[in-house]
């Protein structure tokens, strides 16, 4: 599961939690678990805590209770003129480059899947790194899969997107597009650099350190110099 909000600074800052896959057009009348209660106080916490509309929600948040399904709980939760955050299901890339000194195999992307209607599952590409197959195709952020081997996204072929050794082709609506296009792209290995962006912004004479962070991969004994580097950078 995966929780995106914007922060005061109105970025977006993200959390994840347990899987649940009620999240992507799951039975949403079934009573609530453990699980569902649990991931509903995490989401209570942080949106009266660090969510930008904190002060709007926090007279709100006692009144509802935690005891139902997640979809539900988060959209009576959430800010009415709230347009950007959501509640979807996720899959994570990162733990074969946590045991592959910061190295993956496949096509170099971070997506999210979305159910968009009546089941239809697409997957949106949250991040693409460079020097990979994805990135060699031409895709970028914000673009969307459609189709993987001319045929509708299931829940069983999505997986084909991640640690697969095969070729596969995909269907692609890029971002402000409404037609798509087909590619084939074959995995490879490649390094993750999740140090995407890092710049420093100025406005109203303050200096502002931004850094986007893709991913907390481990790569040994790189990570932190690289981290302690840019943090003395935005420092001086």
């Amino acid at each position: 599961m995966k929780f995106t909000i914007p922060l005061i600074i109105c970025a977006s800052f993200t959390l994840g939690s347990c899987s649940n896959e009620k999240l992507d057009g799951g039975d949403n009348t079934t009573p609530s678990t453990t699980e569902e209660i649990n991931f509903n106080a995490f989401l209570k916490k942080e949106m009266t805590g660090i969510y930008l509309w904190a002060d709007e929600v926090r007279g709100k948040a006692e009144s509802i209770a935690l005891e139902m399904d997640n979809r539900k709980y988060f959209d009576a939760l959430k800010y009415a003129q709230d347009p950007w955050s959501r509640l979807t299901g996720e899959i994570f890339e990162g733990e074969q480059a946590a045991v592959d000194d910061g190295y993956d195999t496949g096509f170099g992307w971070i997506v999210t899947i979305w159910t968009v209607r009546n089941n239809v599952i697409e997957v949106k590409l949250n991040h693409v790194y460079p020097n990979t197959p994805a990135a060699d195709a031409g895709l970028r952020r914000g673009d969307f899969i459609t189709h993987i081997d001319g045929l509708a996204i299931t829940d069983a072929s999505v997986y084909s997107l991640f640690n697969t050794q095969t070729p596969i082709t995909v269907q692609v609506r890029k971002r402000g597009a409404t037609e798509t296009e087909t590619l084939t792209l074959t995995p490879r290995r490649f390094d993750i650099n999740p140090i995407a962006v890092d710049t420093v912004l100025v406005q109203n004479n303050r200096r502002i350190g931004y850094l986007y962070y893709t991913s907390f991969v481990y790569k040994k004994d790189q990570s932190l110099p690289d981290l302690t580097a840019l943090f003395t950078k935005f420092k001086t």
